[in-house]
């Protein structure tokens, strides 16, 4: 079972945010690989063959309300395969960062 966050940057680059953090998730830990494209990144966990995905950050644009992100929105969505300590770990990585960039943001349940 995995969890799901919009990120919705209120000022900010999409594509600038995603480099940061895929730069950010680089140095996350040493069990993990980053995988990246023009759309997002991907947490890669090397050993384990059947579900090697640990965490995916990408961007993407709402086609219907979700209650959560309004119509037409640009975001950054995020799923996570992990939990706990890591978890949060991460949140709070993800949050440091966009501090950094000066990004003014909310992170929501989906």
């Amino acid at each position: 079972m995995g969890y799901e966050y919009s990120i919705i940057l209120n000022k900010g680059e999409y594509p600038k945010a995603v480099q940061a953090l895929a730069e950010a998730f680089d140095s996350f830990s040493a069990q993990y690989v980053v995988e990246a494209d023009n759309k997002g990144f991907s947490l890669m966990y090397p050993k384990d063959i059947k579900w090697p995905d640990r965490m995916q950050i990408i961007i993407k644009t709402v086609d219907e309300y979700t209650y959560v992100v309004p119509k037409d929105t640009q975001y950054l969505y995020c799923l996570f395969y992990i939990s706990g300590d890591e978890a949060y770990r991460a949140i709070e990585l993800i949050k440091s960062t966009l501090c950094r960039l000066e990004c003014e943001y909310e992170i929501d349940d989906l």
